[in-house]
């Protein structure tokens, strides 16, 4: 299973939206458990996305085509027009990654003492045993807990 869906539009161009660009979830930490690409999308089926960033690569030489890298959200919060910081705002990166902070991640591996969340695109991190649940009955039994491409609410430590 991924997280991410690659999409397309007429006129060529291709994006990709995250599994944490997926769904809202509430502010407690450990909120959330949907997976959003659980097969309910089918190739070719009519996506409704939003833009969040557009990135050109350079060229390797004159004759090549410039690569566009573009971010898109299906965020129901995000899908009516707001004011463009709110979508910025969306875009998890390194240089917003603070102790303490919320963030949302979805579960890239299923570990016997771990899970590994993908906070965003090339953004990975660790959560340890302890700091998974509060609740023994969890712990004891993370992959019938957590599978991969589950969309959390968790906290940086």
């Amino acid at each position: 299973k991924g997280l991410q869906m690659v999409c397309s539009a007429p006129v060529g161009i291709r994006g990709y939206v995250h599994a944490t660009q997926m769904v809202d979830l509430g502010n407690d930490v450990g909120s959330g458990g949907q997976i959003p690409f659980d097969g309910t999308f089918q190739k070719k089926q009519l996506v409704e996305a939003r833009v969040l960033s557009i990135k050109g690569t350079a060229k390797e030489n004159k004759k090549a085509k410039k690569i566009w890298k573009v971010e898109l959200t299906c965020r129901p919060s995000l899908m009516e027009p707001r004011d463009a910081a709110d979508y910025t705002g969306a875009i998890v990166k390194w240089s917003g990654l603070k102790m303490h902070t919320k963030v949302v991640g979805a579960v890239s591996s299923v570990l016997s003492s771990s899970l590994t969340l993908q906070v965003g695109s090339n953004i990975e991190g660790k959560v340890h045993l302890l700091d998974i649940s509060p609740d023994p009955v969890v712990l004891k039994s993370l992959r019938e807990n957590f599978k991969v491409g589950q969309v959390l609410q968790t906290r940086i430590v």
